[in-house]
């Protein structure tokens, strides 16, 4: 018996989905990297759609030349699945995507990127399973931690998936706000007149706003009398039931309709919108997805302990309001903004960690944010 097919987005109920069949290239490059395309602000594996009368590899290696300007030499098919998608003209489509190992031929116009910020920064959702796909054994081990423990009982594979965004130097997260400064308090040339002779040591010095990065709110971040991030209890920011929610792309307000007939008392609950794939750009500061005041109230209705999105905001900005953050965060829910690479997770069977320092009198702070799968 045939296995189904992997399946991405959400399909609306009562809307027509056109089926639109593709070939695409998962390319690497001696360092590992993925090759990427950019077209109108959003990031693509290279290929495309399936014309009639022609095969999957003649449909990819047209679309490589007339996307990358070079040839491609494609491998073997080594992976299917299917998204439910709608582009910025309101069209729904099923897109059915045939995926091929493949060499480019000639020197390609494409981005090459590490698979993290492949994953992290395409589009589509069903790309970025494909890349996971189709890493070489070499980079999946390496993507492997350790079991949790030695006991014989314990699972026999785990896997840590990063889904913070880098801070660096001038890093803008949120338009207005300052970029973070990061910098040496002692070099190491300096500190060698401190200690012996081939000793030496860097001490960092960072100044940056708490809202940098990928960060949490507590409740002192919306209420002067709510808990600082001292405050909070650890069981509420780490080894957290996870679960996804994958939102349809092309919606802005996202409502109570994504989260029915979920478990979500007690859990991390993830909204994958794919807007991280523009985290770094101008576009990341406008039009960003979003949850409605409705969202919220179903999530505290439902008990959630944690609400993330990879977004810019959890709440529209285009008003001063925030009901979001000042529901969920009235009822004592964490909120974790600005995630990334939510595209590589499963529905649900990983544990959520997003772990602040603990400072006195701060609301929000930077966070290593991500997920432990069981495999």
């Amino acid at each position: 018996m045939e296995r189904p097919l992997p399946v991405f987005g959400t399909k609306l109920p009562g809307s027509s989905y056109r089926p639109r069949p593709g070939a695409y290239a998962v390319v690497f490059d001696a360092q590992g990297r993925v090759a990427l395309v950019h077209e109108e602000g959003d990031w693509y594996l290279p290929g495309g759609g399936i014309e009639a009368g022609e095969t999957s590899i003649e449909a990819l290696v047209r679309e490589v030349f007339e996307e990358c300007a070079c040839g491609v030499q494609v491998g073997e098919p080594f992976a299917e699945a299917l998204e439910f998608v709608q582009n910025r003209s309101g069209e729904r489509f099923e897109v059915h995507g045939h995926y091929f190992r493949a060499e480019f031929v000639g020197t390609p116009t494409v981005s090459w990127l590490s698979p993290d910020e492949a994953r992290a920064r395409t589009r589509r959702r069903n790309d970025a399973w494909a890349i996971s796909a189709a890493l070489p054994r070499s980079q999946a081990l390496a993507s492997a931690a350790l079991p949790r423990s030695s006991s014989p009982n314990s699972s026999p594979t785990t896997r840590f998936l990063d889904l913070s965004h880098t801070i660096h130097h001038g890093l803008v997260t949120y338009p207005g706000l300052p970029a973070p400064t990061i910098a040496e308090h002692l070099d190491r040339a300096s500190s060698r007149a401190h200690y012996a002779p081939g000793t030496e040591f860097s001490i960092g010095r960072m100044e940056l706003v708490a809202n940098t990065g990928t960060y949490l709110d507590a409740p002192f971040h919306r209420y002067a009398s709510g808990k600082d991030l001292a405050a909070l209890e650890l069981a509420s920011l780490a080894d957290l039931t996870g679960v996804v929610v994958r939102a349809p792309r092309g919606v802005r307000a996202l409502g109570p309709e994504l989260f029915q007939a979920l478990e979500l008392a007690g859990r991390a609950v993830l909204i994958d919108t794919g807007w991280s794939r523009h985290f770094g750009t101008p576009a990341y500061g406008s039009g960003h997805p979003f949850l409605t005041r409705a969202a919220a109230e179903h999530l505290v209705a439902g008990g959630a302990t944690l609400v993330g999105i990879d977004s810019l905001n959890i709440d529209d900005t285009a008003s001063g309001e925030r009901p979001v953050h000042s529901l969920l965060l009235e009822r004592d829910v964490r909120i974790v903004e600005h995630l990334t690479n939510l595209a590589s997770l499963p529905p649900q069977g990983f544990r959520f960690f997003a772990v602040p320092v603990k400072v006195r009198g701060m609301g929000s702070f930077p966070v290593r944010a991500f997920a432990l799968l069981d495999g």
